[in-house]
């Protein structure tokens, strides 16, 4: 026969049992395990900054940058040109990560293989020019 300790009065002089608190205290510390896990595979919490390297950091900021210059030097959308435009150049992101002009074809090219294990980077932009 197992014996639990004597209950003790919680903060509102209730007396709880020891094994209803112990089971309680599992039910919380799960459930706050399950939501941080969901967050966190959600991208909702993200790493923390200090866990990444100068260059990691700068990495991206660059990357921008360099998108934010292409696109306004060649007139790019991310979206649709409109009707009747026809692109010359695509903006794309190599699989290293880079961020470069290309021709119209080879990034229509790189698009359709977006999601395949073939894919050699990300269609960013399409170019009027």
């Amino acid at each position: 026969m197992t014996a639990f300790p004597a209950p003790l009065p919680d903060a509102r002089g209730l007396v709880v049992p020891a094994a209803r608190r112990a089971a309680l205290t599992a039910v919380v510390f799960a459930g706050t395990f399950l939501l941080v896990l969901l967050l966190s595979r959600a991208g909702v919490l993200g790493s923390p900054v200090g866990s990444l390297t100068m260059k990691e950091q700068s990495a991206p900021s660059t990357a921008s940058a360099k998108l934010d210059r292409l696109t306004e030097r060649y007139g790019c959308e991310t979206g649709s040109l409109g009707a009747g435009v026809i692109p010359a150049h695509t903006i794309v992101q190599d699989a290293s990560g880079q961020v470069r002009l290309t021709s119209f074809d080879e990034g229509w090219a790189i698009h359709a293989k977006q999601g395949t294990p073939k894919a050699a980077g990300v269609l960013l932009a399409v170019c009027r020019r």
